[in-house]
């Protein structure tokens, strides 16, 4: 959180008044996080990153309240999670447990670590 909150404090302190702090998805829900066999999505990833967001809202709240002008939450989570968890199907989507390119349909989206590239 406190790189998060130091970019804040940085663009108020550049004359931002409004500034939207997006959470996270549900990243157990991604094709390559899925369990192989049954595709259900990894609930302890997506425990933390409730928690995650969490702590982003509770940020939200601090600096919206200190600063003035605008910080609001961006909820990322809910909307991720109705598409891909609730009731796909909804929203035209038939398979939400591979991903949309390559030949596995599983490893085609994942996370980058690499600081400094």
């Amino acid at each position: 959180m406190y790189i998060a909150e130091s970019f804040v404090r940085a663009l108020h302190a550049l004359g931002a008044r409004k500034v939207d702090l997006n959470g996270l998805p549900p990243m157990g829900c991604l094709p390559m996080e899925r369990h192989a066999v049954s595709g259900a999505c990894t609930e302890a990833y997506n425990s933390v990153v409730r928690n995650f967001n969490a702590g982003v809202r509770d940020l939200v709240a601090r600096l919206d309240a200190e600063l003035g002008g605008r910080v609001v939450y961006g909820d990322v989570y809910s909307g991720v999670a109705d598409v891909l968890v609730a009731d796909p199907a909804v929203y035209g989507f038939k398979a939400v447990g591979v991903g949309c390119c390559g030949t596995t349909g599983r490893f085609e989206m994942g996370f980058e670590f690499g600081y400094g590239n």
